[in-house]
């Protein structure tokens, strides 16, 4: 049986990459395009660029790039802090921060609030399955607010979370495969049947 290997991108949304062992992209959570890079099923994953890492940057140049940004704060935290689009919207929700907030226009206060809630993302553990109208949207390594309104399942490893999250996408590609397979079929046979009515000799 094929080994698969989990890559896992948390450069745009967080995304998760499932690959063989050559790195062939089998399916992604989410398919990403750039001008240098595809996230895609069937292309070879190749790994983001050198990014900033949110855990380890001193709070003093986190403020300074805060102070000089002109994004959004949840696209500044998405991307130059390198975090997910929905951990971005989270950090937002804790800290009670509208997420088109200017970065530049954030406070001195909020600044600190925003920084000791990325730190503290590293020391909350609690992997769950997020699901709305009983089909799993994400899995996420802790409970989040942004999804206090959905129905989770806890699990024990995130790991295993994240196998739940793959399976039913897998398995939605595949009936999504078959419908437009069937649809295919379909028109075709509409076509044909529709040429003969057309060619067919009008009865004497």
């Amino acid at each position: 049986p094929l080994r698969r290997q989990r890559q896992m991108c948390i450069r745009d949304r967080g995304n998760v990459i499932l690959c063989d062992n050559d790195y062939n992209i089998i399916v992604p959570l989410e398919v990403q395009r750039w001008k240098d890079r595809q996230v895609a099923p069937k292309k070879k994953y190749n790994y983001p660029p050198p990014i900033i890492n949110p855990f380890e940057i001193s709070r003093e140049e986190f403020a300074k790039l805060i102070s000089i940004s002109e994004k959004d704060i949840v696209v500044f935290l998405a991307t130059d802090m390198s975090l997910s689009g929905s951990y971005a919207e989270e950090i937002c929700k804790r800290n009670s921060i509208e997420k088109k907030t200017k970065a530049s226009k954030i406070k001195e206060s909020k600044i600190d609030e925003i920084y000791k809630s990325i730190h503290l993302l590293k020391n909350e553990f609690d992997p769950q399955i997020i699901i709305e109208d009983e089909r799993i949207i994400d899995a996420v390594p802790f409970s989040m607010k942004i999804y206090e309104d959905k129905k989770i399942n806890k699990l024990k490893t995130f790991s295993n979370a994240l196998d739940e999250l793959f399976s039913e996408k897998e398995s939605f590609l595949k009936d999504e495969e078959k419908e437009k397979k069937k649809s295919k079929i379909t028109s075709k046979i509409e076509k044909i049947i529709g040429c003969l009515l057309y060619t067919s000799p009008s009865p004497r």
